[in-house]
């Protein structure tokens, strides 16, 4: 009857295959080429991380001042609104708000221009649109122009 190999260490304990009837050396360790191989993807994924960063950085500075702008066009439109509707005059007015943030460390000051125009609708009804401007630097020397608009209608309470 013929035997069948086995595959493992032999029964004695040595570790000598069945198969090759050569020695089997424990792995003690990783190759050098698993070594690179690691380094390599390690490098590519820190690398791509890298390139999110002046990305997340642009888009942070981007929503703080829309948030800022957002801010300010509110205050206008409250300071609107908490006017009698006999003093709400058909007409449009203009001014710039300068803000100061610090960021890190650093100070910027970004400019608002805020623009209320108020028209009649009706005898009754006013309408009461607030608009805020400001531009962002952005890489190289060209600026973007956002804008936030907010609008309603008085009525005449009487």
């Amino acid at each position: 009857m013929r035997r069948l190999p086995q595959f493992g260490p032999s029964v004695a304990g040595d570790a000598l295959s069945e198969v090759t009837g050569r020695a089997r050396r424990p792995r003690r360790g990783i190759s050098l080429i698993e070594v690179l191989l690691g380094l390599f993807i390690f490098a590519t994924a820190f690398l791509m991380l890298l390139g999110v960063f002046p990305t997340s950085i642009q888009s942070v500075h981007q929503g703080r001042a829309l948030t800022l702008g957002t801010h300010v066009a509110e205050q206008a439109m409250e300071r609107t609104l908490a006017q009698s509707f006999d003093s709400l005059t058909p007409g449009t007015t203009s001014t710039t708000v300068p803000l100061v943030t610090m960021v890190n460390g650093t100070s910027e000051v970004l400019s608002f221009t805020v623009t209320v125009e108020i028209a009649d609708v009706a005898a009754d009804l006013k309408s009461v649109r607030t608009q805020v401007y400001w531009t962002e630097p952005t890489a190289g020397e060209t600026q973007v122009v956002r804008y936030v608009n907010l609008q309603t209608l008085v009525v005449n309470p009487q």
